[in-house]
């Protein structure tokens, strides 16, 4: 049986939309990524796979490089979804991703239809607005002129999904749909994000977005997990694992998983998780992984 660590330790710290964000590897968010290395060193991987946020300092991903031993690569989500998405990745499992085929997907693409949601008036039409380098197309503002008010065009790329942020368009953006201006549904949120149609979501709008934004573009995990060899059984340990972005690939490549092993402290993500893969062996603080006395220290030393 072979192992899988996954995981990318949460990147609030780090972000660019974090005025005071962490760009030396110390702090919050260093100690998070440790317990990562420690998950590394305790459940000795054959196999194992990062992510985090793009916008991390250079000094950071550096740093990252160095203690998991690989060198980064960097993928825009929007090469295989309507969502613009840039990430990094550190792993042993493909020494090139080789040239991706950029697809053309909108955020058209992914519009449910009749769909119901809070709805707002456009206060300020841009004129002739411009695409960006990234696809997107802001058209105009509902309010002021700040990120969280922007709406954009749904013939064009989408912003990036967030956890949590401000204005109208808080986590999805706005856009002009049907001639309505709304932000986006959880499917279609999820649809950004690339998870399947039969993935659900038990909680509230609310908190499915947040999770939603806080996981992972599965198409692009795809790229990678699809390199790891078919005719093996799998024992996955994932840290920070969120609703289970990569048991979702797993599901969807038809691995075969023997043991799904969750590190996740938000209680309504492993209700997620568990509505989806009730077979999921869950463990909540990630600190624990330091303490030897702790229930997951111990079931880890005991695979």
């Amino acid at each position: 049986m072979k192992k899988i660590l996954i995981g990318g330790s949460p990147c609030t710290k780090w972000s660019i939309a974090n005025k005071n964000r962490e760009t030396v590897s110390s702090g919050e968010g260093w100690e998070l990524f440790k317990n990562y290395c420690i998950a590394k060193e305790l459940f000795a991987p054959d196999y194992y796979f990062y992510e985090n946020n793009v916008s991390a300092s250079k000094e950071i991903k550096e740093q990252i490089e160095k203690e998991l031993g690989n060198k980064r690569i960097e993928i825009n989500s929007s090469v295989v979804s309507p969502q613009n998405r840039k990430r990094f990745y550190v792993q042993n499992i493909i020494d090139n991703i080789g040239e991706i085929s950029s697809n053309s997907m909108t955020i058209k693409d992914i519009i449910e239809e009749n769909a119901d949601g809070i709805t707002y008036k456009m206060t300020n039409i841009k004129k002739n607005p411009k695409v960006s380098p990234f696809g997107l197309k802001c058209i105009g503002y509902c309010g002021s002129n700040s990120q969280g008010n922007r709406v954009y065009s749904i013939n064009h790329k989408g912003p990036t999904l967030c956890a949590s942020s401000g204005g109208k368009g808080a986590k999805t953006g706005l856009y002009e749909i049907n001639g309505k201006i709304r932000g986006l549904t959880v499917r279609e949120a999820a649809r950004c994000q690339t998870i399947p149609e039969w993935f659900q979501f038990p909680c509230s709008d609310n908190q499915s977005l947040k999770q939603i934004g806080n996981g992972w573009t599965c198409k692009v995990i795809e790229l990678f997990f699809k390199e790891l060899p078919k005719n093996e059984e799998y024992l996955v340990l994932s840290m920070f694992d969120g609703i289970s972005c990569g048991q979702i690939v797993f599901s969807e490549l038809g691995y075969n998983i023997n043991k799904y092993i969750a590190v996740e402290i938000d209680e309504k993500c492993r209700e997620t998780t568990k509505i989806n893969f009730p077979n999921t062996i869950f463990f909540n603080d990630a600190f624990d992984i330091r303490n030897e006395n702790s229930e997951l220290y111990k079931y880890l030393i005991s695979l």
